[in-house]
């Protein structure tokens, strides 16, 4: 449950940046625009960004396996990756606004079965159910 809601956090701070990016335009950015790209980053780090950083803490002092655990949100590297992103990449983005609240992994495609090995026909014509 704990793993969800920081997952959802994340979701919800990289569509608020990329939100933020789509309204910036193309680059070269006017300075209005750099002004609220750092207001809005301030505001995430003070508030979404701490928040979810210690639920991270508190998911790693809960899980035992050092494989399982989350490393912290880096908004300094997520922001300058979306600042960084030019229109086709912002269209293409998984982290829309109306995907912000609904963010499903697309599901895997189906493989067909592997064929039968000889032992495994084998087997399976001894253990057949009757």
């Amino acid at each position: 449950m704990l793993r969800k809601n920081i997952s959802d956090d994340f979701v919800s701070i990289r569509s608020q940046l990329t939100t933020k990016r789509r309204q910036m335009g193309e680059p070269p950015f006017t300075a209005q625009n750099m002004q609220d790209w750092h207001k809005l980053y301030e505001k995430l780090e003070k508030n979404d960004v701490q928040d979810v950083n210690k639920k991270i803490n508190n998911y790693n002092l809960i899980v035992p396996m050092l494989s399982s655990q989350m490393f912290q949100f880096n908004l300094k590297n997520e922001a300058k990756k979306i600042l960084d992103m030019d229109a086709k990449s912002l269209e293409d983005s998984c982290f829309s606004e109306a995907d912000a609240g609904s963010q499903r992994p697309e599901p895997l495609p189906v493989e067909p079965p592997p064929e039968k090995g000889f032992f495994r026909e084998i087997l399976d014509s001894l253990f057949k159910p009757r």
